[in-house]
């Protein structure tokens, strides 16, 4: 299985302490908050009873033994005279349950936007925040540890506009744009329906006026199936996905037909602490 965890360096020696009871003093409590342990790679509660899954193609070890001899065989592979980037597979493999379960809110204001980087998860995590209006800035980056939430603000110009990417582990992504300036006042925030593994969300209309809202789904479902709603001034609505045929994997996006400035995307994956599968998305 595929494991997806933030490890680094100490990584070997947290998991030495995990397994032996033993104490590395020299491990940073950065570090500590911010990497792995490398125990979620390894089943130990049930270490000999997980079926593997069964490998394509040669399986026995002398079928392997026999395809590296022949490939062996074969000569070098040349060069390609003209180069090009790499592609990434596509499929899913099995993934370990991961640690982590991250949230990112938006609050918005006449000359700021706000955002409050939540971890309910058990490990640490980094949030990374792109200004898109001005990719020639460092973005700015938020290690939160596990039980804990940070915050803060970024100003906008005069025209009031926004453009904010959030990215974090595993195929976490946030992304709020708008105009501070509109009288058009919403917000949503996405919550995790945890024993079913499934996802909702809260879509808050904030204006004095009632708008309506077009959810379209994107990289795992059928993006022609937009949904739209309608919600009257100062109210606000659940919807509730079922992510069992994405292997816990989402990603929506939601905007106002009365406001072209406004969208809101909200992708990743619901932890539940079962194992899943990794992206199915990737590659595509």
């Amino acid at each position: 299985m595929t494991t997806i965890l933030t490890v680094g360096d100490t990584s070997v020696l947290q998991f030495l302490e995990a397994r032996f009871g033993v104490k590395e003093t020299n491990i940073s409590p950065y570090r500590r908050a911010m990497l792995g342990d490398l125990t979620s790679a390894f089943n130990f509660k049930e270490p000999n009873n997980e079926v593997l899954p069964m490998l394509a193609g040669k399986k026995t070890r002398q079928d392997a033994d026999t395809l590296r001899s022949n490939q062996e065989k074969l000569p070098q592979i040349s060069v390609p005279a003209n180069q090009v980037m790499p592609k990434q597979a596509t499929g899913y493999q099995p993934s370990r349950a991961l640690p982590y379960r991250l949230h990112t809110t938006a609050h918005v204001d006449s000359q700021n936007v706000g955002l409050v980087f939540a971890n309910t998860g058990t490990a640490g995590c980094v949030f990374h925040v792109y200004n898109k209006l001005d990719l020639n800035r460092i973005p700015r980056r938020y290690a939160v540890e596990a039980g804990k939430q940070l915050n803060d603000t970024w100003s906008v110009n005069t025209d009031g506009l926004y453009d904010l990417w959030v990215l974090s582990n595993n195929g976490y992504h946030r992304h709020f744009v708008g105009n501070t300036l509109s009288k058009n006042k919403a917000e949503i925030r996405v919550c995790y329906d945890v024993a079913n593994g499934n996802v909702y969300v809260d879509i808050m209309n904030q204006s004095a006026t009632a708008l309506t809202f077009i959810i379209t789904p994107k990289a795992y479902f059928d993006s022609t199936k937009a949904m739209q709603v309608m919600i009257a001034a100062g109210k606000e609505q659940q919807v509730h996905w079922d992510l069992t045929d994405s292997g816990r994997w989402y990603d929506f996006e939601v905007t106002i037909k009365e406001d072209a400035n406004w969208l809101r995307r909200f992708a990743g994956h619901v932890e539940t602490g079962e194992h899943g599968i990794t992206d199915p998305a990737m590659g595509l």
